[in-house]
């Protein structure tokens, strides 16, 4: 089975519970994931709690719907993580039954057990036994060094604002003062220096980056270049620049950080992303734009070879 640029052979049903963690780069937890599986091939990936099923399922069985279209033939994997299975399997169940498409496993999965969720009930009723640490798949993604956090807050904290307002406050406003004073061929040559160079960026360095990536002709610049090999470079970078800067002078970083994580197909900091700058710039004019992408489920062009 591949997955988003890997190869991985999955032949169990434990196998295929572990697929969402390498998809999302995060062991799903109190979670609703849903696989398109097209030619052996995992095409999408969409994850959304469980508990908002009962008011968003039909948002996310439209989003699945709108990612299939794109598609040839696909079929599609219910999932769900939850310590409660028997709490939660009617809500699967009905949130299953509103995919146009054809659906061949509904599963849920508890921390050590699983079990085929059905209309009737949970089968079989003792479910069956798993670990998840100790799948193939599990280990061959280990061997190929493909990383899965512990769950999804550790996947976000990367993109989420610094817990120092003050701090970042401080470093803002220098960043701001020492930027003005550059020519625009300095800034440019700054951003490249930031952006490019193999040493990690100290707080204010990653206030500048901020401060450079929200002007927009140097902002569209790095878009122009962007694809999933320099998003993939780019995207950590962007993020620290993100959590050494202000709300009052993220707003442009978040919307191309949004973009940078769409390409390098981090889809829980994207969320994360859209989520903060529809708070701080409800009226921004790259959003709509950024929340279409996710919502139709759009793939990130292929990377093309240099001529």
């Amino acid at each position: 089975m591949k997955t988003f640029g890997n190869t991985l052979h999955s032949s169990t049903d434990e196998d295929l519970l572990c697929v969402p963690g390498i998809c999302l780069g995060f062991h799903p937890t109190e979670s609703c994931v849903v696989l398109g599986i097209s030619e052996n091939y995992v095409e999408f990936c969409a994850r959304a709690d469980l508990g908002w099923l009962d008011e968003g399922g039909v948002v996310l069985a439209e989003q699945v719907d709108a990612a299939a279209r794109a598609l040839e033939s696909s079929s599609f994997v219910v999932l769900g993580y939850t310590e409660n299975p028997g709490e939660h399997r009617e809500r699967l169940v009905r949130f299953a039954s509103k995919i146009k498409g054809r659906v061949t496993d509904v599963l849920m999965a508890a921390s050590d057990r699983y079990w085929f969720a059905t209309p009737s009930g949970l089968t079989p009723p003792e479910g069956c036994a798993w670990d998840p640490a100790a799948t193939a798949l599990s280990a061959e993604a280990v061997f190929l060094g493909i990383q899965v956090a512990r769950n999804r807050a550790d996947v976000i904290a990367e993109v989420r604002p610094s817990g120092e307002p003050a701090e970042v406050e401080f470093l803002t406003e220098s960043a701001l003062e020492y930027v003005a004073e550059l020519s625009q061929r300095q800034r440019r040559e700054l951003m490249e220096t930031l952006l490019t160079g193999g040493e990690p960026l100290l707080p204010v360095e990653g206030a500048q980056l901020a401060v450079l990536v929200g002007e927009p002709r140097l902002a569209g610049e790095v878009v122009a270049r962007l694809d999933r090999e320099s998003a993939a470079r780019l995207r950590p970078r962007i993020a620290y620049a993100r959590r050494m800067c202000s709300d009052a002078q993220a707003s442009d970083v978040l919307a191309m950080l949004a973009l940078i994580c769409w390409y390098d197909n981090q889809g829980a900091q994207q969320a994360e992303c859209l989520e903060q700058l529809e708070k701080l710039a409800p009226q921004h004019r790259l959003l709509p734009l950024l929340q279409g992408l996710r919502a139709l489920a759009i793939k990130p062009p292929a990377s093309f070879p240099p001529f």
